[in-house]
C-alpha cells in the first residue's frame, strides 16, 4: 500500500487520538508455551461518524469494521 505523506500523518494522528496498540496472550494449547501472542492496532470512533470511518477503513484497505453495542465503531 502506497500512501502519501499527508495520509500517513492523518493515520498517525488518528491513532494517537482515537486508537490503541495492544498485545493479547490468548490461551492456545497448540503453541509451545500454551499461548498465542496476538498484536493489534485498533481505531475507535462514534458510530455516528460511520461514513467518515468507513472512508478511513477504505484508505487503509485492511482489517475489519464492527459496530459495538455501546455506539462505538472499531
Amino acid at each position: 500500500m502506497k500512501l502519501r505523506s499527508t495520509e500517513r500523518a492523518y493515520i498517525a494522528g488518528f491513532l494517537d487520538g482515537d486508537g490503541s496498540i495492544y498485545v493479547q496472550a490468548k490461551k492456545n494449547d497448540t503453541y509451545r508455551y500454551g499461548y498465542q501472542v496476538a498484536p493489534a492496532i485498533v481505531f475507535f470512533q462514534s458510530a455516528k461518524s460511520a461514513r467518515l470511518f468507513r472512508g478511513f477503513h477504505e484508505l487503509l484497505n485492511l482489517g475489519s469494521m464492527r459496530k459495538r453495542k455501546d455506539g462505538v465503531t472499531d
